[in-house]
C-alpha cells in the first residue's frame, strides 16, 4: 500500500462525516500503538481546525496491566493538557470468567462508556484508531460466522455516532509513526492468545491464506468496498419496499405478511432490517440470527404469534400482519 498522511486522513475523514469547528470528538484510546498514533495526530491537528477533544481510556478490568496502560494514557493528556476520563468497568464474576463472548461483551461495555460520555458533553461524534488490518480481519470474521451482504463490507468509515478515519492505513504504518515520534503505547500480550478468535484469525488463518496469494489483504480490502456499495443498493430498494408494503406509526411498524414473501429471501431480510431499524434506530447490533426468529414466526402454524429480541423489541404476528414495535 502506498504510504498516506495520517493528519491528512484524519482531517480528511472528520470533514467529510460533517464535524464542524468548534465540536467536541470523543477520541477512544486503549494506550496501544494505533490509538496513541491517533491521539498524537488529533493533538496536533485538532488546534489548527478548532476540534475539542475529550479523551476516554476504558480499562476493562481483565488483565493486571490494565491499570498500566490506564497511567499511561493519563500521563500523555496530563503532559499536553487534555481532557481525559478513565472508566473502569465492573464484569459480573460469570461474565469474567466465560470462555466466549468476552470480546464481544467488552466492545459492547466499552461503546455504552463512550455514548455515556458523548451524551453528558453533548457532543456527535466518537473517534477511533480501527485500521486497514482491523478491517480485514473484521470481513473473515464476519465471513467465518455466516454474515451477509452487509457483514462482509466490514466496518464503515462512518457508522452512527462512530468515525473510522484510518480503516486504509496498515497496523504497520501506526506503529512506525510512534516509533518515529517517540509516543508511548503498550502492548496487550492477550493479542496473542489463541482463545480469542480474532487473535486465531490474525496470527494463523490470515498467514496460511497469505500463502496462497500474498496480496489477500488488498483483495479483502477491494471487495469490502464493493460489498459496502452492494449493501448501500440493497438497503435503498429495502426503503423504497418498506413504503410500498409496511406503514410506520411512532414507535412501530406494521408489514404485509403476503406482499413480503413476493419478494426474494435476501430482499425480505433487507426489508425486515429497514423495520427492525426504524423502530430500534440505526446502531442496533442486527444479526442474521434475528432475521431467522422473524421467518419462523412466519412460517409457523397459525395465524398468530410472537417473538421477542434484544432490545426489548416485539415481533408480532396478526394474520396476514407483522407488527415490530418496543415491547
Amino acid at each position: 500500500m502506498k504510504k498516506q498522511d495520517l493528519s491528512q486522513l484524519a482531517r480528511l475523514g472528520l470533514s467529510s462525516a460533517g464535524v464542524r469547528r468548534g465540536e467536541v470528538l470523543v477520541l477512544a484510546v486503549s494506550g496501544g500503538p494505533d490509538s496513541m498514533a491517533l491521539l498524537e495526530v488529533m493533538r496536533k491537528l485538532a488546534p489548527s481546525v478548532g476540534w475539542r477533544l475529550q479523551i476516554v481510556h476504558v480499562n476493562h478490568g481483565l488483565r493486571p496491566a490494565s491499570k498500566r496502560e490506564a497511567k499511561l494514557v493519563q500521563a500523555y493528556c496530563a503532559k499536553y493538557k487534555l481532557a481525559c476520563s478513565v472508566e473502569t468497568l465492573r464484569w459480573p464474576a460469570r461474565l469474567r470468567q466465560a470462555k466466549t463472548r468476552v470480546e464481544e461483551t467488552a466492545r459492547e461495555l466499552r461503546y455504552q462508556v463512550l455514548r455515556k460520555m458523548i451524551s453528558q458533553l453533548g457532543a456527535r461524534w466518537i473517534v477511533t484508531a480501527h485500521n486497514a488490518d482491523d478491517q480485514v480481519e473484521t470481513v473473515v470474521f464476519n465471513f467465518l460466522r455466516g454474515s451477509g451482504v452487509r457483514g462482509l463490507g466490514g466496518m464503515r468509515t462512518v457508522s452512527g455516532d462512530v468515525i473510522r478515519p484510518w480503516l486504509t492505513v496498515p497496523k504497520t504504518a501506526l506503529l512506525k509513526y510512534v516509533k518515529q515520534h517517540r509516543v508511548p503505547f503498550a502492548v496487550d500480550e492477550t493479542n496473542l492468545q489463541p482463545r480469542f478468535t480474532r487473535n486465531r484469525i490474525r496470527h494463523q488463518l490470515l498467514p496460511i491464506l497469505r500463502s496462497y496469494n500474498p496480496k489477500v489483504d488488498e483483495i479483502l480490502l477491494q471487495n469490502s468496498g464493493l460489498f459496502q456499495q452492494a449493501d448501500w443498493v440493497l438497503r435503498d430498494l429495502a426503503r423504497q419496499y418498506m413504503n410500498l408494503i409496511g406503514t410506520v406509526k411512532s414507535d412501530k411498524v406494521n408489514i404485509s405478511i403476503s406482499r413480503l414473501r413476493e419478494l426474494v429471501p435476501l430482499m425480505q431480510m433487507e426489508v425486515v432490517k429497514v423495520a427492525i431499524e426504524k423502530v430500534a434506530g440505526p446502531a442496533y447490533n442486527w444479526r442474521g440470527s434475528h432475521f431467522q426468529e422473524v421467518m419462523k414466526l412466519l412460517a409457523g402454524p397459525g395465524t398468530q404469534g410472537e417473538k421477542r429480541l434484544p432490545g426489548k423489541l416485539l415481533v408480532a404476528r396478526s394474520r396476514d400482519t407483522i407488527t415490530i414495535s418496543r415491547g
